[in-house]
C-alpha cells in the first residue's frame, strides 16, 4: 500500500491474481451445481398405504422406514405415506404402529425419477 501525499491510502490490485480468483469461484460453483443436479436426477420415491389386515381400514400414524437410514413417512389421516428424494437402489421396508405386529419388506425398488408403489397391511397382536 502506497500513501500519497493527500493522506489518503491507494491499493493496487493485481488484475492477474483477481481474474484467477474469480475463475476458481465459478470453477468451484459450477462443479457444485452439477454434482447437486445430477445427484437430485438419480432420486425416486416410495409411496403407499398402511392398513389393518383384518378389517381393512387405514392404519393413522404408522410409520414406515427405510431400514439403515434415517428417512421415512408416517401415514396420515387415509393412512397414505410418501418418502421423498429416496436415492435409487435395493431397500428394506420396515412398517408398524403399536398393537400391530411389525413388518419388514425387502427387495423394494427405487428407480430413477418414478414412484415404487408399497401397499402394506399390518396383523394385530
Amino acid at each position: 500500500m502506497q500513501v500519497k501525499k493527500t493522506g489518503i491510502p491507494t491499493v493496487r490490485f493485481n488484475l492477474n491474481a483477481v481474474a484467477v480468483r474469480v475463475m476458481l469461484a465459478m470453477a468451484f460453483l459450477f462443479v457444485t451445481l452439477s454434482v447437486s443436479a445430477s445427484q437430485a436426477a438419480e432420486m425416486g420415491r416410495i409411496q403407499g398405504t398402511i392398513t389393518n389386515k383384518e378389517t381393512g381400514e387405514a392404519l393413522i400414524g404408522a410409520v414406515v422406514m427405510i431400514e439403515g437410514t434415517s428417512m421415512g413417512a408416517q401415514a396420515d389421516l387415509d393412512g397414505k405415506f410418501i418418502i421423498l428424494k429416496v436415492p435409487m437402489g435395493t431397500y428394506a421396508i420396515t412398517a408398524e404402529l403399536v398393537g400391530y405386529q411389525k413388518v419388514r419388506i425387502t427387495g423394494v425398488e427405487v428407480q430413477k425419477d418414478a414412484s415404487t408403489k408399497l401397499d402394506i397391511t399390518l396383523a394385530s397382536e
